[in-house]
């Protein structure tokens, strides 16, 4: 029993561990998105303006940028995925570290239940 809580407690620390650099992971990537998000936002009051110049230079311009929004929207695509996908693994982990848990107060409460079953057995002698 006490291997088996040894091995339980070892990878309730190695779940815990991992949601903890899960969490920075997510953080990061918000952050990029965040900033991604804002450049495409910015593209795309640029080329607003540039489209409605009078100047073909300024409608080429646009088009250049409207590349480059594709590119940026590409980009920022991928980082939503990437933090999807993170939180995903996470709830995974959240999930499996609750069933850790359960494990423990179960061994806890058995272990309980002999304790007290010992000491009325103790009791009565």
């Amino acid at each position: 029993a006490d291997e088996l809580q040894i091995a339980i407690d070892a990878r309730a620390q190695m779940l815990s561990q991992r949601l903890r650099n899960n969490q920075q992971q997510k953080a990061a990537l918000q952050s990029e998105l965040a900033q991604r998000q804002e450049q495409v936002r910015g593209m795309n009051a640029y080329i607003e303006g540039k489209r409605k110049s009078v100047y073909p230079a300024d409608h080429a311009a646009a088009d250049r940028a409207t590349e480059q929004l594709q590119k940026q929207q590409q980009d920022a695509d991928r980082v939503s995925q990437q933090l999807n996908a993170l939180k995903a693994e996470e709830e995974q982990e959240r999930n499996e570290l609750r069933q850790v848990v359960s494990k423990l107060e179960g061994m806890v409460s058995s272990q309980q239940q002999e304790i007290d079953y010992l000491r009325s057995s103790a009791q009565r002698k």
